[in-house]
């Protein structure tokens, strides 16, 4: 080969590696932007995740205060709750103690106002007509009558249909056929001074009379 074609060849090779060389350094710095893009992206990307996290992070932490404060609500509405089941114990009790001391202070003051007829004679007198004392132990007696005579020939009357405390008054009793030396029996109803009624029962004999003590029978 001659030494002229010997140098074309040689400048023709030494191009052709010059413009390869220039051709990857191009290449290369052509894959500069999109690494520094791709590395961006990433970073972006890293970021809002970073981001997502924290948000995630809080959300969570929000919420388990929320759930701490549910827990501390409940707690604390149970704790009021057992107050509150106490204080309605407490409060029943006091008010069953005054109805049932309210309902002891009104049977005392009924018992005070009741009456209580009493006979105060020791015997009856003739077969045919008697005369019996009788008084009022208890309270006011009003509206006296007497009721379910047992014996229909014997007549009772009383000397009054009304009686203060203390007082006396007449039971007159006859028969035309000398009933009064047996044994009979009879009831006087009267009613106290709030208008309760009562009744006694009387059971007689012709040594003494009887009388039972006085029943409720309402007003």
């Amino acid at each position: 080969m001659s030494p002229l074609l010997c140098g074309e060849v040689a400048a023709s090779s030494v191009w052709y590696d010059t413009v390869a060389n220039w051709l990857q350094g191009i290449g290369a710095i052509l894959a500069v932007p999109g690494a520094i893009a791709a590395f961006w992206i990433l970073f972006k990307r890293d970021r809002e995740k970073e981001e997502a996290v924290r948000q995630l992070t809080d959300q969570t932490k929000h919420l388990g205060d929320q759930v701490k404060a549910v827990t501390e609500q409940t707690a604390e509405l149970r704790v009021q709750s057992i107050h509150m089941g106490n204080i309605h114990k407490v409060l029943a009790q006091v008010l069953a103690q005054n109805a049932h001391e309210a309902e002891t202070s009104k049977q005392i003051l009924r018992l005070e106002r009741m009456p209580h007829l009493r006979n105060t004679s020791d015997s009856f007198g003739s077969p045919l007509r008697a005369t019996l004392g009788m008084i009022n132990n208890g309270g006011l007696a009003q509206s006296l009558a007497i009721r379910d005579v047992s014996d229909p020939e014997v007549s009772l009357n009383l000397s009054t249909n009304r009686v203060e405390r203390g007082e006396t008054f007449v039971l007159s009793a006859s028969s035309h056929s000398a009933k009064l030396h047996g044994s009979y029996s009879f009831v006087i109803e009267y009613a106290d001074v709030t208008g309760l009624r009562y009744r006694q029962r009387f059971n007689a004999s012709s040594i003494n009379l009887r009388e039972s003590q006085p029943e409720l029978i309402g007003t």
